[in-house]
């Protein structure tokens, strides 16, 4: 394949993938920076070297994905984004990003990212497995399979300085050195739901 699957950069007007797959790039599956493109991708994506998705500093214009994700070594990150809503509606969104975090949300005030239809698995061993940070919302739903994140030696979600509602049926992170969850400065609306289990494990000579 080329560098990149789909590159949109510094795009306008309107962009749309009916279906097909988007399968190991040389870089990211998807790449959409600036601009105010208007984007709707139903083609599934695999990636195992790379990002699936990577989305920055695109301010205006909505984005879905609605297609299975598929992503080991690296996963989704969103960046620098001050409006527009991005929705990853896929029913899968396999992320097995081992010593990478799978979801990466940073500075995006303004800008909605919504994970719907449920079906979020994400699995790393020594990186956070999913963070959002620095402005914005985030919205994790459920769907008919399970929102789920487990790390062997590292924080399984870092939230700090956004609105979230987030749906997780289990979390498990082991071995951690600090928090296996971390919740800071969230939005008086947020809500954070795990009605399975919740398993932390700490590292040996942690506090």
């Amino acid at each position: 394949g080329g560098l990149h699957g789909i590159n949109l950069t510094n795009c306008a007007g309107t962009f749309t993938v009916n279906g097909g797959t988007i399968t190991n790039p040389i870089d990211n599956s998807v790449l959409i920076s600036g601009g105010s493109v208007v984007v709707s991708c139903a083609a599934a994506i695999i990636n195992n070297s790379s990002l699936a998705v990577r989305i920055e500093n695109h301010d205006s214009g909505n984005v879905t994905f609605a297609g299975n994700i598929t992503a080991t070594n690296f996963g989704i990150q969103v960046s620098n984004c001050n409006g527009g809503t991005k929705t990853f509606s896929g029913s899968s969104k396999n992320l097995n990003t081992m010593a990478n975090t799978a979801v990466t949300l940073s500075a995006n005030t303004g800008a909605t990212i919504n994970f719907t239809n449920g079906g979020l698995a994400i699995s790393t061993t020594s990186s956070t497995g999913f963070t959002a940070t620095g402005g914005g919302t985030v919205n994790i739903g459920i769907g008919a399979a399970n929102n789920t994140i487990t790390t062997t030696a590292a924080k399984a979600i870092n939230l700090d300085g956004v609105l979230a509602n987030v749906n997780f049926a289990t979390i498990s992170a082991g071995n951690v050195p600090t928090e296996g969850i971390n919740l800071n400065n969230l939005s008086a609306s947020s809500s954070f739901v795990v009605p399975g289990a919740v398993t932390l494990g700490m590292a040996a000579g942690s506090n």
